[in-house]
């Protein structure tokens, strides 16, 4: 088996630092209109950038230990590989209560409010998300919807 090629992997590294950026950048941006909607003080660029990297690796590590503790359980139990797969999304959606609290928390210590105003930033981020999401899905389907009226005068 040849080496690997160390071009191919700085190139890969050089990706994956850029997609963490372009991640964090949108989740800074986020928060700051999370926090403007809210009408909580928005922090700096710089400051939304390490409170967004801040939640992201206390709810990666909390959500991980939560899956991988739930997968384990069921495993140990002798259960197949589709209830182990049907475990772990249960999980996900059972861990979203925790990862409310823990965002909650962490906007209340470092942006400087109220418990209460970090779940409201959280919910704001979340309805946000939901709309963008949205709306990048109608985007789509209108262009597949054009394409395909395309595709098929074509023939």
């Amino acid at each position: 088996m040849a080496p690997p090629d160390p071009v191919a992997i700085l190139l890969g590294l050089g990706l994956l630092v850029l997609a963490v950026v372009i991640v964090l950048s949108i989740g800074a941006i986020l928060l700051r209109a999370a926090c403007s909607i809210c009408r909580v003080e928005s922090p700096s660029f710089l400051m939304a950038l390490l409170v967004t990297l801040a939640v992201g690796i206390v709810n990666g590590i909390v959500g991980f230990g939560i899956g991988f503790g739930v997968v384990l359980a069921g495993a140990g139990a002798g259960a197949d590989v589709q209830t182990l797969q049907a475990l772990q999304a249960l999980s996900s959606c059972a861990s979203l209560p925790i990862n409310m609290v823990i965002s909650a928390a962490l906007y209340a210590a470092m942006l400087k409010t109220s418990f209460g105003k970090g779940i409201l930033i959280w919910l704001c981020q979340l309805v946000v998300l939901a709309i963008i999401a949205v709306a990048v899905v109608v985007v789509v389907v209108v262009v597949m919807m054009i394409a395909g009226v395309a595709i098929s005068g074509i023939g």
